[in-house]
């Protein structure tokens, strides 16, 4: 009698310790996965879908995976392949017939273990004239580092390699925004002009310039300078 009990306690106590071994609640869950059919700076046609697949290193270790683009939810995934915008198929409108801009991806996979892992990436959708715009710019006045005297204009202008590539410019002073460019020359407090009151008599301090840039492909793009206005 006293063996079958010990016999009884050991089959539980073995039966106990795998189970729990067996649950991945509470212990060490894989919660790597990787993109697989879309990368970090990819361009993409316009009008096109996207398709987003992501692979997991031990898929039995997550639960499920949410994707979301430019922070809207598109679509839960229970269960491996974990897919979205799935060529031919419905659903996932947000990830269909694509507009030219930029968009952040975002996957978060929840494992059985209760614990989520992120990874965002950045995709660019363009238009299809040759899907590519160039994107070489630079400030010709109001470059980085520079000096100026107080109570003088501050005259900013950008230069673009390939203007008929930019759809406008937008300058912006310490958060201010000064004016919106749509043709080159891409300027702004022209000397002996009346306009642009931002850039008029300089009050000494630290200014951070940034140009925002669209090109025609649908990218966003900011150029940044930094200028003194010393006594």
């Amino acid at each position: 009698m006293r063996n079958l009990i010990l016999f009884f306690a050991f089959a539980f106590i073995a039966f106990f310790t795998t189970t729990t071994m067996a649950t991945p609640t509470g212990g060490h869950c894989n919660g790597n996965y990787i993109y697989k059919t879309v990368k970090n700076g990819g361009v993409y046609a316009a009008g096109k879908d996207i398709y987003v697949k992501v692979g997991a290193q031990n898929h039995y270790d997550i639960q499920y995976m949410d994707l979301y683009i430019n922070g809207y939810r598109v679509r839960r995934e229970m269960n491996a392949p974990y897919e979205w915008g799935r060529p031919n198929g419905g659903g996932d409108q947000y990830l269909r017939n694509m507009k030219p801009g930029t968009y952040k991806l975002k996957c978060i996979a929840t494992t059985r273990c209760g614990r989520t892992h992120k990874k965002e990436i950045t995709i660019y959708v363009k238009k299809k004239n040759n899907g590519y715009c160039n994107t070489n710019y630079w400030y010709m006045t109001a470059k980085h580092g520079q000096h100026c005297q107080k109570g003088k204009d501050l005259y900013v202008k950008v230069g673009a390699q390939k203007a008929s590539d930019v759809e406008y410019m937008e300058l912006y002073i310490n958060g201010y925004r000064v004016r919106r460019e749509m043709n080159a020359p891409y300027e702004w407090g022209r000397p002996n002009g009346g306009s642009d009151q931002y850039l008029r008599n300089m009050k000494p301090g630290t200014y951070q310039l940034k140009c925002k840039i669209k090109t025609r492909c649908g990218e966003i793009i900011w150029k940044k300078s930094t200028v003194y206005v010393k006594h």
